[in-house]
């Protein structure tokens, strides 16, 4: 029987609040580049302590914001304006992939990466917008949940030496953006990640370029190839 669990981590809490951050600024502003959030979002021992109190404020500079309160985990997170601590949203849509990575390398990437060296298998990582991570074993050289829709990134391993996204996650990276997904990966037992992001909302002619199989110059769809540690 194939492997399959829930987790929560580092990474998985960290991608969860900014998913619904990201998702706040994307319905209140036109233009979401425009926009500017709390640099905080992206230091989980800030998430945490939030967490431990149970209230988490995240100011935002938008073109029209109006105070709200959603629930993060049973966390009220409370949405105001603000003018200071501040960066803009297109930082926080290019660093944010590479930091979930880092924070989950050592946590879960790596041991099932090398599973994935000595035989094979891939793993597929389902992060969820309440900030869980579900793993699923997948088979020798392939990983995939057909259908996986309105969550905020897919990651599975590959074997060392195959750092970069096949025609097929490229494909899969389109269509959860296209349902406002961040991000999609694969990572091998060297560290290496490559990454499939998006910044702001998915632009249509970015969308028919990688289609096509035209990757490179696309402003809303960036590729990146990193070591995480």
């Amino acid at each position: 029987m194939k492997e399959q669990w829930l987790t929560t981590t580092d990474g998985s809490l960290l991608l969860g609040l900014a998913s619904l951050i990201i998702d706040v600024v994307e319905s209140n502003c036109e233009d979401p580049l425009t926009a500017m959030v709390t640099s905080e979002v992206l230091d989980e021992n800030h998430l945490k302590e939030g967490m431990k109190r149970g209230l988490l404020e995240v100011h935002l500079k938008l073109a029209r914001v109006e105070p709200k309160e959603l629930v993060y985990r049973g966390v009220k997170v409370f949405f105001t304006e603000g003018r200071e601590g501040l960066i803009a949203i297109r930082e926080l849509y290019e660093r944010l992939p590479i930091k979930v990575l880092s924070l989950d390398y050592f946590s879960l990437y790596s041991r099932l990466a090398k599973r994935t060296a000595e035989s094979g298998v891939e793993y597929m990582i389902v992060y969820t917008e309440d900030g869980e991570a579900l793993v699923f074993e997948g088979e020798k050289f392939r990983a995939s949940l057909p259908g996986v829709r309105s969550v905020p990134a897919l990651v599975h391993t590959h074997p060392a030496g195959h750092c970069g996204l096949s025609r097929k996650d490229v494909e899969s990276g389109l269509e959860l953006m296209m349902d406002r997904g961040l991000m999609v990966a694969a990572v091998t037992e060297d560290a290496c990640a490559a990454i499939m992001y998006r910044v702001g909302l998915l632009d249509e002619e970015d969308l028919l370029k990688a289609k096509e199989g035209t990757l490179g110059g696309l402003n809303s769809v960036k590729f990146v190839r990193v070591n995480l540690v």
